[in-house]
């Protein structure tokens, strides 16, 4: 058994009916991106189908702070950046990237009019390209920000909106077909990208529609790092915090983990018990927890360090089977916030927080307990290492 078994297992019961946690009312229809405030687990944003920007007191509130809309179709992406959050950033489904300076519009106090109004005088605004932004990300200082749109990545200066560097890709002879009656030409598109290898965030890695993660080391002037190639199209890509390794997600349910010291070298394979789009995942607490979640409104644990085929530590199915797009995680208060589609009811589509902290601590001190015991009955017997079952 997995030493992660226990707290995946808790981690996807605190996402039950009955689990500590709380809904939050704005969206009227489905949501497709959200994120916690770095530093600050009281904090979240959200973006959806109706084009805003929306900010949450997930603290004693618990409920919405500023609704900004931007856009008049979707809004597709949002991201903090890091340090404190003192900038947030979101992007639709036509290019269009806004900046908020967060800082500023809290220095200007309410004397100043209403927060729409100080939010609205601090804001950048710049373009990513014309269509669907589906990948924003800060860099490691907060003074980029990392956009993907249609087949380019592009990393503009927020403080003139300027472009820095722009990569453009084209789909890959490897590559899976990608074409149909909306894509004739079957042309490759950039359908997630993530900046990580660390700290500093110098490496770019792109998930691509031809089931393709291009590698790029943004020291090198965006020298090219290879491609990894899979067979099916990939939907998201996100790096592990210590940045050695990277899992991508498919549109056919696979779940990929590589192992990116020295070479790209697949360790990995999973898949969605149903066979659905996985539309994202994110590594969590302990170290090697990696989430996924689909198509069919299920979150899956999975132990990241494994090698071969993995295989699902625990999982958790939403009652109405309605597609998850976003689940953020938040690693100081191990919150869980999720936003998909569903049913809307008089109120909207609910944005679900749950608290995990509780049950995946208690999970770890049962796990740690069975050890010291097995440890102890180990040495009573004259033996060195406890049982392999252990």
């Amino acid at each position: 058994m997995s030493a992660l078994q226990p707290a995946a297992a808790a981690l996807t019961a605190s996402l039950g009916r009955d689990a500590s946690g709380f809904s939050l009312f704005g969206h009227p229809s489905r949501q497709f991106n959200c994120a916690w405030r770095p530093g600050d687990s009281s904090t979240l944003a959200s973006v959806g189908e109706d084009g805003c920007l929306r900010l949450w007191d997930c603290g004693a509130a618990r409920a919405q702070r500023l609704s900004l809309r931007a856009w008049r179709d979707e809004a597709l992406r949002c991201a903090w950046s890091p340090g404190g959050g003192q900038l947030v950033a979101a992007a639709g489904a036509d290019g269009k990237v806004m900046v908020w300076h967060c800082a500023a519009w809290d220095a200007e106090g309410a004397a100043e009019g209403t927060e729409e109004d100080r939010v609205r005088r601090h804001r950048t605004q710049l373009s990513a390209g014309s269509e669907e932004v589906y990948a924003l990300q800060f860099d490691g200082g907060g003074t980029g920000l990392m956009a993907a749109c249609g087949s380019a990545v592009g990393v503009y200066d927020v403080a003139t909106g300027q472009l820095r560097a722009g990569h453009e890709y084209e789909k890959s002879s490897a590559g899976v077909s990608v074409g149909g009656q909306k894509n004739p030409e079957d042309a490759a598109f950039v359908f997630d990208a993530a900046l990580g290898g660390g700290a500093g965030g110098e490496l770019l890695a792109v998930a691509m529609s031809d089931g393709s993660v291009r590698l790029q080391d943004l020291r090198e002037r965006g020298e090219s790092l290879g491609a990894i190639q899979t067979t099916e199209p990939l939907t998201s890509v996100v790096w592990a915090p210590d940045g050695t390794t990277l899992a991508g997600c498919g549109g056919q349910g696979g779940l990929f983990v590589w192992d990116v010291r020295g070479t790209a070298a697949l360790r990995a394979t999973g898949h969605s018990a149903s066979g659905r789009t996985v539309f994202g995942a994110c590594f969590a607490q302990p170290d090697g927890l990696l989430l996924s979640w689909d198509a069919a409104g299920s979150v899956v644990c999975w132990d990241s360090g494994g090698s071969g085929d993995l295989a699902p530590l625990s999982s958790w199915a939403g009652g109405e089977r309605a597609p998850l797009y976003c689940c953020a995680y938040d690693a100081e208060s191990q919150r869980l916030a999720l936003a998909g589609s569903g049913e809307a009811g008089q109120m909207g589509l609910p944005l679900l927080v749950r608290d995990a902290a509780c049950v995946v601590n208690k999970a770890l001190l049962t796990q740690a307990s069975l050890v010291d015991d097995a440890l102890e009955d180990a040495g009573a017997a004259g033996v060195d290492e406890p049982a392999s079952s252990l």
